[in-house]
């Protein structure tokens, strides 16, 4: 192999940065989520690289062609997303087929002009040398400050659970399931907005014994800052201030969301505890990987089952076909939550507390309301709000959720020591783009929420209690704490980019 060929490095380059660049815009991930992705474009790349260079007999120009396809590679996904965003009443076969054949005259057209250059264009590699080094750097630069410059300021707690003196009284201590169907939208949401009545999943559970909360509201409308203040039983605004950079204010929301205060809370009372996971392995995911989970269900370690690898798919050119590569393995992820929870009444002598995170009836909508299959266009996780063209599409999976939960209820309220059943949802459905900003509020944080609080909790109601207390009530009840309730408040996110926050409590609560 002729020195000449090592000066070729701006293939490799365009093959690695996307992974980066995606891994650098969600870099509190795990990092073993790349390393396949990253095995097998090299690995690919290379070879590609040799077999035309071979049959080329010219190693510059191989490179050329392996670095335009690789462009093409991985910005399809990018502009189909523009194009569909600007021109949605066209249909989605023939945007494809437009695009791709498009694609595929700019590859020969190019691949020709090189193939027929006669001069040796090594200033060409040179430049596309410098380009795609220049295109890497600062996703890197930001990467590394995440894992190396910005850790000094992260102390993450490594404090042992208390030893504490409970085992006389787990007798008493009644199991716990706190299920979270993410993206349900409130009664009064779906009323209001939608035009949909909830009644029948409602009267179900009031008959059961559930309290049912007419209006609630979540913290928070995202995810992370949802589920992460609602198992640390505070608000998560405190870690945000003008002293942090981005990077350390991610990486302390990160910590903080794997080792919470509920969950040493019950560890130190004696409880067994386990997470059904639904297989997801989103970046955005809080209840994956905690400490302190004795068992997890419906998890896969397998890095090209996760949503950063099927992001990763829908931005290429294998776009078209991503929803039929990924949605099966989808549908039996949330299906395997709700049969693992249907089974946990039997998984331990010790009282247990069970959290389950559903990806229902959040997009991607891949279930009909009786639970037939749906292809969606892509399998999107972040995608997450509702507009006019997916109303029915939400509603319908939102109904197969309420089928399947009411069997899960009936299971687990058919023994002698009923558990505590918390069901409440991260965040409302979100409408996309709505003009009427009460209504844009209305959707994102009117959350669904539902308690079962058998014996002394049999008789109370918390209306207006948001979900930074729902812990704090249910340890008052049931294990002998005291928390002070805090003063229910609603944040509203102002800026994707930096952590500023409204304090839109009183618009909603008014209303």
């Amino acid at each position: 192999m002729s020195l000449s060929k090592f000066t070729v490095i701006h293939p490799f380059i365009f093959a690695v940065s996307p992974i980066i660049f995606l891994f650098s815009q969600n870099v509190n991930i795990f990092l073993e989520v790349i390393i396949l992705p990253l095995l097998l474009i090299v690995t690919a790349t290379f070879l590609l690289w040799i077999l035309i260079g071979f049959l080329l007999k010219n190693y510059i120009k191989s490179g050329l062609i392996v670095s335009l396809g690789l462009v093409l590679f991985f910005s399809y996904g990018h502009l189909y997303d523009i194009l569909r965003e600007n021109f949605s009443r066209y249909p989605i076969f023939e945007m494809h087929l437009i695009l791709l054949s498009v694609y595929m005259v700019v590859f020969i057209v190019i691949s020709t002009y090189i193939i027929k250059k006669e001069r040796k264009l090594n200033n060409a590699t040179k430049i596309l040398n410098v380009v795609a080094l220049s295109i890497i750097i600062l996703p890197l630069i930001g990467i590394g400050q995440f894992f190396i410059i910005d850790s000094y300021s992260v102390i993450e707690s490594e404090d042992e659970l208390e030893d504490s003196n409970q085992i006389a009284k787990l007798s008493k201590f009644p199991d716990i399931y706190y299920i979270i169907p993410d993206g349900y939208a409130g009664l009064k949401s779906l009323q209001t907005i939608l035009n949909f009545d909830n009644s029948n999943f409602q009267n179900f559970l009031i008959e059961k014994g559930f309290f049912v909360a007419a209006e609630s509201y979540s913290n928070y409308e995202r995810t992370m800052f949802s589920i992460t203040s609602t198992l640390n039983m505070n608000y998560i605004n405190y870690i945000y201030d003008e002293t942090k950079s981005v990077n350390v204010i991610n990486k302390e929301l990160f910590n903080l969301s794997r080792d919470t205060a509920v969950i040493k809370n019950f560890k130190s009372k004696g409880y067994t505890t386990y997470a059904i996971e639904s297989g997801i392995k989103s970046w955005d995911t809080p209840t994956r990987n905690m400490k302190n989970i004795d068992y997890r269900f419906c998890y896969t370690s397998n890095a090209l089952d996760s949503e950063f690898f099927s992001e990763l798919i829908r931005t290429t050119i294998i776009n078209p076909i991503q929803a039929k590569l990924f949605a099966t393995d989808y549908r039996e992820k949330v299906l395997c939550g709700f049969s693992e929870l249907s089974k946990t009444e039997n998984k331990s002598d010790t009282p247990k507390f069970v959290l389950v995170h559903l990806m229902i009836p959040h997009r991607p909508f891949v279930f009909g309301p009786t639970g037939e299959d749906i292809l969606p266009e892509n399998l999107k996780l972040n995608d997450n709000s509702v507009n006019l063209e997916t109303t029915d599409l939400y509603l319908g999976q939102l109904e197969f959720m309420n089928f399947k939960m009411m069997n899960v209820i009936e299971k687990l309220l058919d023994t002698e020591n009923p558990p505590v059943i918390i069901i409440q949802s991260d965040h409302g459905m979100r409408i996309d783009n709505s003009e009427d900003e009460y209504i844009q509020f209305l959707s994102g944080f009117n959350n669904f929420k539902a308690y079962y609080f058998p014996h002394e909790g049999r008789n109370m109601e918390f209306e207006t209690t948001t979900p930074v207390n729902s812990f704090r009530i249910l340890f008052n009840l049931y294990l002998d704490e005291e928390y002070e309730l805090l003063e229910d408040k609603i944040y509203y996110k102002i800026d994707e980019k930096n952590y500023q926050f409204r304090d839109i409590t009183e618009i909603l609560v008014k209303n």
